[in-house]
């Protein structure tokens, strides 16, 4: 997961042959990518993985439709399986949004994710 275009071939490296390639982030900027040896050769999928990609609809092919997701998430949050405190890198006073949301702008890479304290 990376924002890097520059990074993207080095990970390929992480895959055995026929593995599965999942893009979690939106790297800006064109990338050189050789078809040839970084997936045709080793047979490799590539999957793009926006929340936006999911189907509307369940189906065979497809099962994970965007509601299936949220269902899946809010249950493990549920029960304990995951938790969100490793999510969050800063909690600010909203007062503060504007400056974060500049600071976010020019260099994201620093936060994971930021929350607005409204107390």
């Amino acid at each position: 997961m990376t924002g890097d275009p520059d990074l993207l071939s080095g990970e390929f490296g992480a895959l055995r042959r026929q593995g599965r390639f999942v893009l979690l982030s939106s790297p800006r900027g064109p990338s050189t990518f050789d078809f040839h040896d970084l997936c045709n050769a080793p047979s490799f999928t590539i999957v793009g993985a926006h929340e936006m990609s999911h189907p509307a609809h369940r189906t065979p092919e497809h099962p994970w439709t965007r509601t299936e997701h949220y269902r899946l998430f809010f249950d493990y949050l549920l029960d304990g399986r995951i938790g969100t405190a490793p999510l969050l890198s800063d909690c600010v006073p909203y007062r503060d949004a504007p400056a974060v949301y500049s600071k976010l702008l020019a260099n994201r890479s620093r936060h994971m994710g930021v929350a607005l304290s409204w107390i």
